[in-house]
């Protein structure tokens, strides 16, 4: 999940699950292990993420899908 306004630039790689928090800066080529947070600018590693946050990341994809289809059909 990458927050709102942040900037992953070029090179970098965002692994599966992992978590860049809003306003981060992800600096080029850096290597975000699947599941942590980083924050910051520049981004920094905060730690793994808890099963409380996977969940609350797993919760805003879902909501976020349903948003586009619902814009999609002229929900909005």
């Amino acid at each position: 999940l990458i927050g709102m306004g942040a900037i992953v630039l070029d090179g970098a790689h965002v692994g599966a699950g992992a978590v860049v928090a809003a306003g981060a800066v992800v600096s080029p080529g850096m290597d975000i292990p699947p599941g942590t947070l980083v924050l910051g600018v520049p981004a920094r590693l905060f730690g793994p993420l808890n099963e409380q946050q996977k969940q609350m990341g797993e919760t805003a994809v879902a909501n976020y899908l349903h948003n586009k289809e619902a814009y999609r059909r002229g929900k909005f």
